[in-house]
């Protein structure tokens, strides 16, 4: 699921923590970005990147923004 307020996407990046999350696409994380709204997937994924406390968090937010990234997500990725 893919939160919209910034208190839900700080929990969200807790989540994460301690999995293991592979740095290349993953077909899972981009199905469950497809499912949901694009504007939600970029914010939670901009969210995460720029203010994870783990690398599991980050690249969780590194495959919500690459799924459907815009022009300005560029310097994030």
């Amino acid at each position: 699921m893919i939160w919209s307020c910034r208190s839900a996407a700080g929990e969200l990046a807790g989540a994460f923590h301690g999995l293991y999350i592979p740095i290349h696409h993953n077909e899972h994380i981009a199905a469950a970005a497809l499912r949901a709204d694009k504007r939600r997937v970029q914010r939670a994924g901009r969210w995460l990147v720029r203010h994870s406390g783990d690398r599991c968090s980050a690249t969780v937010g590194l495959a919500l923004l690459a799924t459907g990234w815009a022009e300005e997500d560029t310097a994030l990725i």
